[in-house]
């Protein structure tokens, strides 16, 4: 989909330079001398680096509308596409090993998985115009997105490697590894190394082995975790509200990964 708006700073990552090729709704190719993402991306400030990754939500991530997601670094991905009639998209990523993997979400929701690119369109007497490219859309939707120079990602680092069971019905099973819990300031994302219980029990997380949500009994009580660290024994706490626990977050091959707190029902861990 290709609209033109005015011209005015929105939120979004600052245009780039290179040439990004989009392929329209009805199959022309446009490339893109100058750009920048709207939506759909996300700086992952708690990266030295402040990587911007696509952020996706992948086929299994629970049936949960808001569910566990995959960012993807954008200069490992060689191409989006996406299938209106099938409410679909597939992001094929250059692995470590160089070699491609595809993943898949599914559009149907809204605001989920959806991507919308901004360029510039000189329009002569009348000046410039912003132009944007909506991928993920029911109608007139962009077809596909072809990156340059795609790098391989980066070797996922040793590490522990975690199961989690997702708070579904389907009871979905996913891995990481590395996990480490992912705190939310604001709209600032950071890690840190320890879990914070009421009433003020720190515990660091890389003993745990094993985590498990109860939900609570009444209206009156909160929920609690079953944690048992290093020695296997299981105690019950109860989350500290602040600082806020957005979830765990871990390296998969295509990126990394987050696990939002409502979506975890058990964590196992290698010790």
């Amino acid at each position: 989909m290709l609209r033109l708006v005015c011209l005015l700073a929105c939120a979004g990552s600052a245009f780039a330079q290179g040439e990004l090729t989009v392929v329209d709704s009805q199959g022309a190719l446009r490339p893109l001398k100058t750009w920048r993402y709207v939506t759909g991306t996300r700086k992952l400030a708690w990266l030295p680096e402040k990587t911007e990754a696509l952020e996706l939500r992948e086929e299994n991530s629970t049936s949960l509308v808001q569910g566990i997601l995959t960012f993807v670094p954008l200069e490992n991905i060689q191409s989006i596409d996406f299938d209106a009639a099938k409410k679909t998209v597939a992001v094929n990523v250059l692995v470590a090993d160089g070699k491609t993997v595809t993943l898949t979400g599914t559009t149907k929701f809204l605001g989920i998985n959806k991507i919308a690119i901004e360029t510039d369109v000189d329009l002569g007497d009348f000046g410039k115009a912003a132009a944007l490219y909506v991928g993920g859309a029911e109608r007139n939707g962009i077809r596909a997105i072809r990156f340059p120079n795609p790098k391989p990602a980066a070797v996922v680092p040793q590490g522990k490697l975690a199961k989690i069971v997702g708070l579904d019905k389907e009871k979905s099973k996913h891995e990481a590894v590395g996990l480490t819990p992912l705190y939310q300031t604001g709209p600032t994302w950071e890690t840190k190394p320890h879990l914070h219980f009421k009433p003020t029990t720190q515990i660091e997380f890389a003993n745990v082995v094993r985590l498990k949500y109860h939900p609570p009994i009444d209206k009156k009580q909160p929920a609690y975790y079953e944690l048992a660290a290093g020695d296997g024994n299981m105690a019950k706490f109860v989350l500290l509200e602040t600082p806020k626990l957005a979830g765990l977050v871990g390296r998969v091959p295509a990126g990394y990964r987050l696990f939002p707190l409502h979506t975890i029902a058990e964590l196992l861990a290698e010790k």
